[in-house]
């Protein structure tokens, strides 16, 4: 029989290198944004500082006047948390044992489990890079999969609640900033799932209820939820109960998941971020109401707004695909671009407007809304990067009262802003094409 530590090494020294090379292949924001890691953590969060004000003391005098006051760029100190990310595979005994006779079946079973966990790690933060860390008003909430718009009478059969919702702002991002379309598409059957009020799902929260997505709907925005945490018709969902990722009223992703871009639409007067309160020129991102068809000139007055508010360049957009296939014949009269394939299958376009502008499309991204970003000001603040968990001394671990064992895969980090302003949305646009 092959060793558990024999495996340890091989998911150490084989699949570590292999999912870090996936996550840069395949989540565009691994690689742009940089991964900062030498950072000094205190507890559970981290201190960095802020660009908020330039400096005033530059300016043109007279031949006898006083020189303008010195003057130096205005900092603040903010605060970022780490928040936990986990991935775990379960190995049953047998297929252990099977590695010391039969290597080629197992390691055909090691390379499916290791390929989909990646998958499926990159699937929830490519979810959290899109949505917010401020919901309905609520600054210690996010990881919202959609809002709950359309509940019939359910249906109380043999101790189970079952019945069919309708989802819509998907992400919890409201219907100001990404159209209502989509509710579902953030979701997938088989999901096990929480729901409630804002207050319920904010972090250290108890939701109201709990249970698993059983069948999905995608053209009418519909699921069907059955209800796992008790059978009593009162706890099931009601009209504009949120809808998160959770697996029982009280261990769900609500309030615990990293910070995302939708904190740039969602983050309003009279809130924090990162422990610095919103103003509108130096602490909020710059975002255009682009409401109505697709206008090239939309993209150039939002790029320009960025650059006339920050004094700093845009460097990075992205928006869905369905912005591309809607949009890509009126580019080519008006815009020099370069259609290009990533390997990993998100696509990227080089748009210009004062300078080159890398343009991706990502299946993950908002519907009508098209992100501006400045790399230099968003950054991972990174306390554990991707590993192995071997706290007691292996990776794999026997799962009690079962012939398996289970190992995880994990990282503690959050996504961070230097400086907000030169970030934005371009929101409104009518849309078309989309998938969901």
């Amino acid at each position: 029989m092959a060793q558990t530590s024999d495996i340890t090494n091989l998911l150490q020294r084989f699949y570590t290198g292999k999912a870090e090379q996936t996550f840069s292949d395949e989540f565009w924001a691994h690689k742009e944004f940089e991964s900062v890691t030498n950072l000094k953590w205190e507890g559970e969060s981290v201190r960095i500082s802020i660009h908020t004000g330039r400096n005033d003391g530059a300016g043109a005098i007279g031949e006898l006047d006083d020189l303008p006051v010195a003057g130096s760029q205005t900092t603040q100190q903010g605060e970022v948390s780490r928040k936990f990310v986990y991935g775990r595979i379960n190995l049953s005994g047998p297929a252990i044992w099977a590695a010391q006779s039969e290597a080629h079946s197992f390691k055909a079973v090691l390379d499916f489990e290791m390929e989909r966990l990646v998958a499926d790690i990159i699937a929830q933060r490519s979810f959290y890079l899109y949505t917010s860390n401020v919901v309905a008003g609520n600054a210690n909430l996010n990881g919202i999969r959609a809002r709950i718009n359309g509940v019939p009478a359910p249906v109380l059969a043999a101790g189970v609640v079952s019945g069919t919702i309708t989802l819509d702002e998907p992400g919890g991002i409201s219907t100001t900033f990404a159209p209502a379309i989509g509710g579902t598409r953030y979701l997938r059957n088989g999901d096990r799932v929480v729901w409630g009020s804002a207050a319920q799902l904010s972090a250290g929260g108890t939701a109201e209820g709990a249970g698993i997505i059983s069948a999905i709907n995608r053209s009418a925005q519909t699921a069907t939820l059955t209800q796992t945490s008790s059978a009593v018709i009162g706890d099931f969902p009601d009209n504009n109960d949120l809808i998160c990722r959770g697996w029982s009223t009280t261990s769900h992703e609500g309030g615990k998941c990293p910070q995302g871009l939708g904190t740039l639409v969602n983050f309003q007067v009279g809130q924090d971020l990162q422990g610095i309160t919103f103003e509108s020129e130096t602490w909020a991102a710059t975002n255009t109401n682009a409401a109505g068809a697709f206008d090239i000139n939309k993209l150039h007055v939002a790029n320009q707004n960025i650059r006339e508010v920050s004094g700093k360049k845009t460097d990075v957009m992205v928006a869905h695909p369905s912005f591309s296939r809607q949009y890509i014949d009126d580019l080519k009269g008006d815009v020099r671009f370069d259609p290009k394939k990533i390997e990993g299958g998100y696509e990227t376009l080089t748009f210009s407007s004062g300078n080159p502008i890398k343009f991706v499309f990502d299946n993950d991204a908002p519907y009508g809304a098209v992100i501006f970003m400045n790399k230099g000001s968003i950054f991972w603040a990174v306390n554990r990067p991707w590993s192995w968990d071997k706290t007691d001394g292996d990776v794999l671990r026997s799962v009690s009262n079962k012939d398996q064992y289970t190992a995880r895969y994990v990282s503690y980090y959050d996504m961070a802003y230097r400086q907000l302003n030169c970030n934005g949305w371009m929101h409104g646009v009518t849309v078309s094409n989309t998938i969901f």
